[in-house]
């Protein structure tokens, strides 16, 4: 998913001799790209994650939801994910740590968001957590709520959520459950 301009860019923009893709850290929903990690040379940077977004290749949905709103709706969100790291992201404080975008590039419907590898700083991932590293996680989720309670959202989501029924009229026409509807 690399192609030659965007990596001159990538290049370019982290002064780098080189750069080679060391993992895929996970793909993208139904098929539309894929996050990797980079190693750069002769870089102030050792390490970049990219997000990789090829919408052009969709061919599956695990659960069927290939329609055109859907679509659309997926690009949009990538478009509020640049614009947030473009336009917000600075403003996120230690209480709310969030990767700094170091570049964005667009060609030919595909598109690479360039970001400062947190695994430099938090390297260890977890798949379970203790209850009081939930709370150092309801801490971070407070204290971004808290950082951007009163900003005027421009450029992203509205109501605040990819998550919400005016973005799944598929989905809600879909259920079968008749009092889970109305209340929705």
């Amino acid at each position: 998913m690399i192609n030659d301009e965007f990596q001159r860019y990538l290049l370019a923009i982290t002064k780098s001799s080189k750069c080679i893709k060391t993992e895929v850290i996970q793909s993208l929903w139904s098929g539309y790209g894929e996050i990797a990690r980079f190693k750069l040379f002769d870089s102030s940077f050792d390490t970049v994650v990219v997000k990789c977004i090829s919408p052009n290749k969709i061919d599956k949905h695990p659960r069927g939801w290939n329609t055109t709103f859907s679509h659309q709706r997926k690009l949009t969100s990538y478009q509020v994910e640049t614009s947030f790291y473009k336009n917000f992201s600075s403003q996120c404080k230690d209480s709310c740590s969030v990767p700094s975008m170091i570049g964005a590039f667009e060609k030919d419907g595909n598109q690479w968001i360039i970001l400062e590898d947190l695994d430099l700083n938090y390297p260890i991932q977890k798949t379970q957590v203790s209850i009081k590293e939930v709370k150092w996680c309801l801490k971070w989720l407070a204290g971004f709520h808290a950082q951007f309670m009163n900003a005027e959202p421009k450029g992203l989501w509205e109501i605040g959520t990819y998550w919400h029924l005016a973005t799944r009229p598929d989905e809600f026409e879909a259920m079968n459950h008749p009092e889970l509807k109305a209340k929705a």
